[in-house]
């Protein structure tokens, strides 16, 4: 009988780490690798391009930037590929322990084969010969022999009686209680255990989809919801621009009216001044003359004194 010894599978899965789907966004100048479609707004990139530049900030700095959401996503895709390798490689151990088996099956049906023919050698044949050769030396040694042929005969009948008792009921009840036991233990329990590891790796991969597609949705929920928030941002400040270039518009026009005016006002004054400038220097140069006129005239009158 041959002990099969079946490698006991790890019912005990840690798939409650899979459990808590919390994703968040991470920033593009993350360098970590992710994986299945780790993504990060919405992708990771594997390697970054070196630039010898700084990249110019941008005015607007969406939330979704200043997130690490690809980290328990590439968690997640590590965590399942490892499940997948660890689930492949106890596969690959259950093909391994069934070649086992099989080869002791084989080994277990070499040996009954060959204790089935020298049984069959042993307790038919060697006696049939060994009762042919004695046959034969009786005729020899005595003509009475014919006597014992029916002898012979009852003697090779049960011989084959045996022979016939032994191949259609020992061996097959050998057969039976061995080879047919070996071959359901091998059915049942490589069936079940194969029914087993389906169910656990499908239900493994339900939960990854359903992660995925749980992930997935949030995502594309906080991008909407996102996007709306800039898109309303953005019409906002549009709204006050358009408010304030009018108003901008009119304060320009009254200041340029004002400039205007002030420089009608300072041509004014600078004509006013001008021609008040000229008056005075008029008069300046009239007191002057009339000094000069009566500074000669007091100058002439005491000459004339001096000579009379």
């Amino acid at each position: 009988m041959i002990e099969t010894e079946v490698p006991s599978l790890d019912e005990n899965d840690d798939t409650s780490e899979m459990s808590s789907p919390n994703f968040v966004y991470e920033d593009q100048n993350h360098k970590e690798l992710p994986e299945i479609g780790t993504t990060s707004t919405p992708v990771n990139l594997a390697y970054d391009t070196p630039t010898h530049r700084q990249p110019t900030p941008s005015k607007f700095v969406f939330l979704s930037d200043q997130k690490s959401v690809p980290t328990d996503l590439k968690k997640l895709q590590e965590r399942t590929i490892k499940r997948r390798r660890d689930f492949v490689a106890r596969m690959h151990d259950l093909d391994l322990h069934t070649a086992r088996l099989m080869s002791k099956y084989a080994e277990e049906r070499m040996d009954l084969d060959l204790a089935t023919c020298d049984t069959f050698e042993r307790c038919c044949i060697h006696p049939l010969e060994t009762s042919i050769e004695r046959l034969a030396i009786d005729r020899e040694a005595s003509t009475s022999r014919s006597l014992g042929i029916s002898t012979l005969e009852r003697r090779v009948g049960r011989l084959d009686a045996q022979m016939t008792h032994h191949i259609h009921v020992t061996m097959s009840d050998a057969k039976i209680d061995k080879l047919d036991s070996i071959q359901d233990d091998l059915r049942q329990n490589i069936a079940s255990e194969i029914r087993i590891e389906n169910s656990k790796y499908n239900k493994i991969e339900g939960g990854i989809v359903q992660r995925f597609e749980l992930s997935t949705g949030n995502i594309c929920k906080k991008f909407h919801s996102e996007g709306a928030t800039r898109r309303a941002a953005i019409e906002l400040l549009r709204r006050k621009i358009d408010n304030a270039i009018p108003k901008r518009v009119e304060k320009a026009e009254i200041t340029l009216s004002n400039i205007a005016n002030l420089r009608v006002q300072l041509s004014e004054e600078r004509a006013t001044r001008i021609a008040a400038d000229k008056a005075i220097l008029a008069d300046i140069v009239n007191k002057t003359a009339t000094l000069q006129r009566a500074m000669i005239a007091i100058a002439s009158d005491g000459d004339s004194s001096r000579q009379f």
